[in-house]
């Protein structure tokens, strides 16, 4: 199957961020095909490259790595910080999903100077209501590139 172009050729370790044991180890060949991967009709997975050996020569200079660290406390009530970094500037937007993939929240839209950022978020949907507590799945989307993590919310 192609997926287009956004990881470049080379092995790859996934981890599903809604299931903690399932690790899957994948190829993309230099035609942007991918190996190793394959879901059934309807099953939902959110997968994180956890290694590579891919061989994009961004991957070369650290300036273009965009980074999401682990939200901190995790689990978390009422609030946790999301810690990322941008390798330039570049339009921003950190989203929150339920997961079942349903967008919960905009944490932060807008264009961001190169750098290292916080923000807070206090567990609240885009009309400000409290969410209940469960499971929820931060994405960051800059610079033409995605990174997740998962994070927990308890009451």
């Amino acid at each position: 199957t192609s997926y287009g172009n956004s990881l470049p050729p080379g092995n790859y370790s996934l981890a599903n961020l809604l299931d903690s044991s399932d690790i899957l180890e994948i190829e993309v060949s230099a035609n942007y095909e991918i190996s190793g991967l394959s879901l059934a009709p309807y099953q939902v997975a959110i997968y994180e490259v956890q290694s590579s050996s891919g061989t994009d020569p961004e991957d070369e200079t650290p300036s273009f790595k965009l980074g999401l660290k682990p939200n901190f406390p995790n689990p978390f009530n009422p609030s946790t910080t999301i810690s990322y970094t941008l390798p330039s500037r570049t339009p921003v937007v950190l989203r929150v999903f339920d997961v079942t993939g349903h967008e919960k929240a905009v944490i932060h839209e807008g264009v961001q100077d190169a750098g290292a950022y916080e923000i807070s978020w206090t567990g609240r949907d885009a009309m400000g209501r409290a969410l209940c507590a469960g499971v929820y799945l931060m994405r960051l989307d800059a610079g033409g590139q995605s990174r997740a993590g998962k994070m927990i919310l308890l009451k």
